[in-house]
C-alpha cells in the first residue's frame, strides 16, 4: 500500500504540468458575412492596429479569410510599431507555423470564410502600447489569391493599412476592420526548471529499504512461530 501511494504521488509531481493560453487582443467576429469584402492579402501586406494594456507574449494568431484554389498555405506575419497612425518600424517577422483552417462562415459568393490560425515562428514579447499586425498570405506578390475578410459596420473605429509588394514604405490607409485574435501569455512565460531527481531517488531508496526490512521481520516472525 505504501509503495503504491508513493508511486502515485511521484507521477503527480513529475507529470502534472498545467498548460495555459490567454486571449490577449481580439476584434471579435461580429459583422463577418457575405457583404464583407476585404483586402487582397496575396498582393499586399495588410496591417491592422492593436493595443496591449500590459506586457504580453504573443504565441498564435487567428485571422479570417477567403482562400482561393491557388493558396499555397503560406502565412507570413509582421509586427510593427505605431508611427502616427501608420505602421512604423518592423519589430518581428516570420512564417506562420502549424497553419490550420476551419470554416467560420459558410458562403461568401461561392467560397466559405475560413478561420486561419497559426503559431508564430517564435513567441513575441511586447510591452504595453500600440502596435500593428501585418499579414501576407502567399509566397509570391502577384495575383488575386487570398482575401483577408473585413467586418461590416464600424467596430472600434479601426482602420487597416496596406503596402503592395511588402516594401513597408508606401502604406495607404483603408476604412476597414479586418478581424483577428492574438493568443498568448500575459507577461513573460516562466521557464520551467530542470527537475532535480536526487531527492526522489533518495526517497525511493528509503522506501525500498523499509520494504526490505519489513519483509525480513515478517520472515523472522514466521520462523519463530
Amino acid at each position: 500500500m505504501f509503495l503504491r501511494s508513493f508511486a502515485y504521488l511521484s507521477a503527480v509531481v513529475l507529470f502534472s504540468i498545467p498548460g495555459y493560453s490567454d486571449v490577449l487582443y481580439t476584434t471579435g467576429t461580429s459583422g463577418i458575412d457575405n457583404n464583407s469584402p476585404g483586402q487582397w492579402a496575396s498582393m499586399e501586406v495588410v496591417a491592422v492596429p492593436f493595443s496591449l494594456q500590459s506586457e504580453a507574449t504573443i504565441e498564435s494568431v487567428t485571422v479570417y479569410a477567403i482562400l482561393y484554389g491557388s493558396w499555397d498555405g503560406t502565412m507570413n506575419y509582421d509586427f510593427f510599431s505605431e508611427s502616427g497612425y501608420y505602421p512604423g518600424s518592423t519589430l518581428a517577422q516570420g512564417a506562420g507555423q502549424n497553419v490550420t483552417t476551419s470554416v467560420f462562415y459558410p458562403i461568401i459568393g461561392d467560397m466559405p470564410v475560413q478561420a486561419v490560425t497559426f503559431n508564430l515562428a517564435s513567441p513575441e514579447t511586447l510591452n504595453a502600447g500600440q502596435y500593428w499586425l501585418g499579414v501576407h498570405m502567399q509566397a509570391s506578390w502577384s495575383g488575386y489569391g487570398e482575401e483577408w475578410i473585413a467586418q461590416d459596420g464600424d467596430p472600434g473605429n479601426v482602420s487597416n493599412a496596406s503596402s503592395p509588394g511588402g516594401t513597408f514604405n508606401n502604406w495607404f490607409l483603408g476604412g476597414e476592420n479586418n478581424p483577428f485574435t492574438l493568443n498568448g501569455v500575459l507577461g513573460v512565460p516562466a521557464t520551467i526548471p530542470e527537475p532535480n531527481y536526487e531527492p526522489l531517488l533518495l526517497i525511493m531508496s528509503a522506501a525500498c529499504l523499509i520494504a526490505g526490512l519489513t519483509k525480513r521481520q515478517r520472515r523472522s516472525k514466521a520462523s519463530l512461530a
